[in-house]
């Protein structure tokens, strides 16, 4: 019984830490996907809402929201 107690604090102490880990990258991670994504179309940073949340496996699910004004002439990219 002892065991079944541990094992289940030690879950949520595991879940706890995925949770607050998540958080504390998403503001980077936003800043670099708009600056990756600056040079395909027009955004901002209040364009794009980032979130990451755990699955019942403990997995990550990332996802991400845009809007964008318009896209860049992708030709002139290109070459």
């Amino acid at each position: 019984m002892e065991l079944v107690k541990s094992e289940a604090r030690l879950k949520n102490i595991l879940v706890s830490d995925k949770e607050e880990n998540p958080l504390k990258i998403i503001n980077v991670l936003k800043s670099d996907l708009i600056n990756t994504l600056k040079n395909y179309m027009d955004v901002s940073y209040d364009d794009l809402d980032v979130n990451i949340t755990i699955n019942e496996y403990g997995q990550f699910v990332f996802s991400a929201y845009l809007v964008s004004r318009r896209l860049k002439n992708l030709s002139a990219i290109i070459e």
